[in-house]
């Protein structure tokens, strides 16, 4: 649980980037050097979003405390992204499936190829540079089943997508895959089906479709907001105000509201599975009926408001918002009073310091015990010493010692010294642990200090 909590706080961080370059995206739309420049750098913060989202996935899923998962994570996007470009330059919306790849790839092998034992003619590559030099290599070959599911997967999905949008009984279908797809950006592949052609007048159903997008987007998202901050704990409720009026506002004023969606989806998978469901609904809806006012494109943003098209009928579709608004306040609120919904961002909000301290403490006494046994058990050991992130045991019988014990521990790399006497590299937590194998050395009244070297005196004769 508190692994999900943290998961979803490392992913919101990215997240939180985007209502400020959609800011400096609409700031950036005059004629002039300033909005050149402030154009320029919302689209740098735009397109750099999956590169950000791999490192903090990998980040928030790393084992240990080498921090060396998000730079991997990195290195494996920007050759899975570049690698895909080439196999299949037709691909345009594959960022963000590279990005999940290249994070949870490079956080689930880091242990096994940290662990991994080279030939003694590759002994100087041990470390850090190996490690990211097999998980660029494995990026690579992962560039190649990724490029035959997002070719399969786009031309499918467009594929579908016509045929719903031409059969109203499946407009749920269609409203319900659209959402699920916005997180990754494959929502994209639809976006041709609601264009004229040549021209023409849009279609009665690419009309329903803009229609129920639009409600969804201006109407729908700020009451599942409001149902969700009435349940926010009183220590979360100013943080989630706050992101939720950024995110709102940008996506008012720019029209991009896949930010919302996605942090919709990293606060509750469920709320967001509801969300989908609500706008299949409201998708249905507009499919059934005979809708007599014109969205004019593709756009969440509030300048549709002021459209012609809009201003020639505008009851229908403010009825259509106000029930659009009525329908996600009230069944997101249903959903969360009957099924207990907790969003991952509050389930560790009341845990306090003290238990947290607790569990942390608990894991490392664990941890010194699992040395202890695989070192052959607290009689085998004579001394121990550690520096920042080596830990450095002498061993009465070295026999005794389980190197395949000690890599599942978290052992990077040990060196032998001398016959005797054993040089662990495990990270930073070297000095915690060393003091908590002493603490329970000297509960057995053993004494694990390094002797220091006596040095008899020279006596000339």
């Amino acid at each position: 649980m508190h692994r999900h909590h943290g998961l979803a706080g490392f992913l919101l961080l990215p997240v939180a980037l985007m209502p400020l370059a959609s800011l400096l995206c609409y700031a950036g739309q005059s004629q002039t050097l300033l909005g050149a420049l402030l154009l320029t750098a919302g689209q740098t913060l735009f397109s750099i979003l999956p590169l950000i989202i791999a490192m903090q996935l990998a980040n928030a899923l790393q084992r240990g405390e080498s921090g060396q998962q998000p730079l991997n994570a990195a290195v494996g996007y920007l050759i899975l992204s570049s690698t895909l470009q080439t196999l299949a330059p037709e691909l345009r919306h594959a960022e963000m499936g590279c990005a999940l790849v290249a994070g949870l790839s490079s956080a689930l092998l880091y242990p096994r190829l940290s662990r991994l034992r080279l030939p003694p003619l590759l002994h100087s590559f041990k470390g850090a540079a190996i490690v990211l030099i097999l998980n660029s290599l494995i990026a690579l070959l992962l560039a190649f089943p990724l490029a035959g599911l997002y070719g399969w997967l786009e031309p499918e999905l467009l594929r579908l997508g016509a045929r719903w949008l031409g059969n109203p009984e499946q407009g749920f279908a269609l409203g319900f895959i659209y959402q699920l797809l916005t997180p990754f950006s494959l929502n994209e592949v639809f976006h041709p089906l609601m264009q004229a052609n040549h021209g023409e007048a849009l279609s009665q159903p690419q009309l329903s479709f803009l229609s129920a997008h639009y409600a969804v987007q201006i109407f729908g998202l700020p009451g599942l907001a409001l149902a969700l901050l009435r349940y926010a704990p009183h220590e979360q409720r100013r943080p989630f105000v706050g992101l939720c009026l950024l995110l709102t506002l940008s996506g008012w004023l720019t029209g991009f509201t896949a930010p919302l969606v996605l942090a919709l989806l990293f606060v509750s998978p469920p709320l967001f599975l509801i969300h989908a469901l609500l706008a299949g609904l409201i998708m249905a809806f507009c499919q059934v009926i005979e809708i007599r006012f014109a969205i004019p494109k593709l756009s969440g943003d509030l300048s549709v408001l002021w459209s012609p098209e809009l201003q020639r009928d505008p009851l229908q579709f403010y009825t259509l918002g106000g029930l659009t608004l009525a329908l996600y306040g009230f069944g997101s609120h249903l959903c969360l009073k009957l099924f207990h919904i907790k969003p991952l961002l509050w389930m560790g909000a009341k845990a306090p310091c003290e238990e947290r301290n607790h569990h942390a403490n608990s894991d490392l006494s664990l941890l010194a015990v699992g040395y202890l046994k695989a070192l052959g058990g607290i009689g085998n050991l004579i001394s121990m010493s550690s520096t920042l992130t080596y830990l450095t045991v002498e061993v009465e019988s070295p026999t005794l010692v389980d190197d395949a014990a000690l890599q599942k521990l978290g052992v990077i790399t040990r060196f032998e010294l001398d016959s005797h006497k054993l040089q662990l590299l495990i990270g930073p937590i070297a000095v915690q642990l060393d003091e908590k194998i002493q603490l329970l050395a000297a509960r057995q009244s053993l004494d694990l200090q390094p002797r220091e070297l006596q040095i008899a005196p020279y006596i000339v004769r």
